[in-house]
């Protein structure tokens, strides 16, 4: 679950240039939200950050898949939202790119919500192109 990295680096709020206040301020909002609704220790989403992702944690992969839900491209049935999908990824992203990672991620399931929201994010970080979703 190496692409977690992804959601914790969202986290960071000084690695996210260019966005508002306001966004930093809702990204940190939903970090803790999803941590109370997780169960994950705070201490096992910062070992995340650095790189130490506990593999086999679902209630990291239920943390990933929270996360997604509040960002808005991942609903609570499981389902991709496809538009939000696309305007979370960098502008400069070429359509055909964009369109071939969301094709490709966006049918992925897993044995959970959970274990799908953490495939999703998977897909996405191996598309390489989410630098900042």
């Amino acid at each position: 679950m190496k692409v977690l990295i992804v959601i914790f680096a969202l986290c960071v709020a000084g690695s996210l240039g260019g966005l508002t206040d306001e966004q930093i301020a809702k990204l940190k909002s939903y970090k803790q939200s999803c941590i109370a609704e997780s169960g994950v220790e705070p201490s096992v989403v910062e070992n995340a950050k650095q790189g130490q992702i506990a593999e086999d944690d679902d209630k990291l992969a239920c943390f990933a898949a929270c996360y997604l839900r509040h960002i808005g491209v991942y609903d609570a049935e499981g389902n991709v939202h496809e538009d939000v999908f696309r305007a979370k990824l960098p502008a400069d992203v070429p359509k055909a790119k964009a369109d071939e990672v969301v094709n490709k991620c966006s049918g992925l399931t897993g044995s959970t919500l959970c274990r799908t929201g953490a495939k999703l994010l998977k897909c996405m970080m191996e598309s390489r192109i989410l630098a900042v979703l």
